[in-house]
């Protein structure tokens, strides 16, 4: 299931997330995760598991000052536990900035993870659904490069 509808990010910018916060919280079914990681096992049951690979999710949304776009670390946690009481602390920690003080996140640093769920859930990779659980996700450190020319075609004139 989508949570974000298609577009809203391109209509609303940052604010689609909290606009469209309201129906997901409906619509979002609980579930359980075992995430496997080199050093261990956990399961917990959740209604959003955020993996990210950077300072920020959701474009401006600050997770932490840990891993940086290129280090090779991931930053594995729960938007609250199951109950919507749990998920809305989380999510108000997050926009504050603040959510590694809320024990509700299960917040990890870790190079790779095995995702599995009880039931198959969809996996949406960067606003865009993937495909369905279990994935396996590792950061690769450095293994995007972009290249600019000095003129791009297409691009508008710098005059």
């Amino acid at each position: 299931m989508q949570l974000l509808r298609v577009g809203a990010k391109q209509r609303f910018g940052i604010w689609a997330w909290p606009l469209e916060m309201t129906r997901a919280l409906q619509v979002a079914p609980k579930f359980t995760v075992t995430l496997t990681y080199p050093d261990g096992r956990e399961r917990y049951g959740t209604r959003q598991l955020v993996v990210a690979n950077g300072h920020t999710i959701a474009g401006r949304l600050r997770v932490t000052q840990g891993p940086a776009n290129q280090d090779g670390l991931l930053e594995v946690f729960r938007l609250g536990g199951p109950s919507m009481g749990a998920l809305l602390r989380t999510t108000w920690h997050l926009c504050r900035g603040q959510l590694l003080r809320t024990h509700h996140a299960r917040y990890r640093v870790v190079r790779e993870v095995h995702i599995a769920t009880d039931v198959p859930m969809p996996v949406d990779l960067d606003g865009d659904l993937w495909r369905s659980t279990p994935v396996f996700c590792r950061a690769l450190p450095n293994a995007l490069r972009v290249l600019v020319g000095e003129h791009v075609e297409g691009a508008p004139s710098p005059n």
